[in-house]
């Protein structure tokens, strides 16, 4: 039996089918990929492209990430391929539940999935930032330079570029479809690009338990009051030791802390003061020189602290648990 055929018997013996997929679906769609021999990012430009799709880049140089975002991530002619329709019959069979994509083009919607979970936003919609008009992929194409709302505001696509969190209803819908999947097929992907790429270890994770036999690693709330937070150190981030708390970004937010504040941050090991010293809290690390400490808001909405280029778990000797305290003040 060959592969085809393999996947074919599969697939008939499958109901809760789920797709996730990235840039190469497109590619026969004439819309390159990004990590291939002729993909974006073994093109030369000025910036790389990881730099000018950041949230840094699009707000200090916005007429420049414009530039590059319309000769180089708009395909207004793209039609879907084989791949896009024939996920979209699955689905319309009652086999597909879910198609989970990375890809910003909107041509599995195109091809007709109704459950087409966007990762990572789409170029067909656009807001402004300033009061929240919504703009059509059309509009953007009859624009030259930034576009601007009929308000003043700048138009920014509701794509997610670096540094950006992704829609947290998005991602908990597509834990749900994977983690409910009897089959998870990959496609187009190199799994290199998270936190989406994390979301198969979703897959076959077992029968679900009520939250009352679920047993944790108990950590007090965090305390938030007008210009003061106290939590403590949930986790470090293995890759590159950021520092996960459990103070809630939006609480932090309305106790009077705004994006650009310089913050005075205490860490504590029971009564040992592993770190002390004025920390910048905003966006992402362009905003601090290399070497130097951030505190930012994360994917999952919560506050992490950490260092620019440089791990801040190793450098401090910061771990977690409930005898490790954070305080945050004006």
């Amino acid at each position: 039996m060959d592969a085809l055929e393999q996947l074919k018997q599969w697939i008939d013996g499958c109901s809760r089918i789920v797709f996730f997929g990235g840039a190469g679906v497109s590619t026969e769609s004439n819309i390159p990929d990004f990590r291939s021999t002729d993909g974006l990012y073994n093109q030369q430009y000025d910036y790389p492209p990881e730099t000018i799709l950041s949230h840094t880049f699009y707000v200090r140089k916005t007429e420049e990430f414009y530039r590059f975002y319309r000769n180089k991530m708009l395909f207004p002619d793209a039609k879907p391929n084989k791949a896009h329709l024939a996920l979209a019959k699955l689905e319309a069979q009652g086999k597909l539940k879910a198609v989970i994509t990375q890809n910003i083009d909107g041509l599995h919607q195109a091809a007709g999935s109704r459950e087409g979970l966007e990762l990572h936003g789409s170029v067909h919609r656009n807001y402004c930032t300033k009061c929240g008009k919504f703009y059509s992929l059309e509009d953007i194409l009859k624009t030259e330079g930034v576009p601007r709302c009929s308000c003043g505001g700048v138009i920014k696509p509701d794509v997610v570029l670096y540094e950006e969190g992704l829609d947290q209803s998005i991602l908990s819908r597509s834990v749900r479809h994977i983690s409910e999947a009897d089959m998870l097929i990959i496609g187009g992907t190199s799994l290199t690009v998270y936190p989406a790429a994390g979301l198969i270890d979703y897959e076959g994770v077992g029968p679900a338990y009520s939250v009352d036999e679920i047993i944790c690693n108990p950590l007090p709330e965090a305390k938030i009051t007008e210009g003061r937070a106290d939590g403590y150190v949930a986790m470090i981030c293995p890759n590159f030791g950021c520092v996960g708390t459990n103070i809630n970004y939006q609480d932090f937010v309305n106790a009077g802390f705004a994006l650009g504040d310089t913050v005075n941050v205490l860490v504590k090991h029971n009564n040992e003061v592993k770190f002390e010293g004025p920390v910048l809290f905003h966006r992402s690390f362009g905003y601090v020189a290399k070497g130097e400490p951030i505190l930012y808001n994360n994917e999952l909405n919560w506050l992490d602290l950490s260092l620019n280029e440089k791990n801040m778990g190793e450098t401090y000797g910061i771990t977690y648990g409930p005898e490790w305290t954070i305080r945050i003040w004006k």
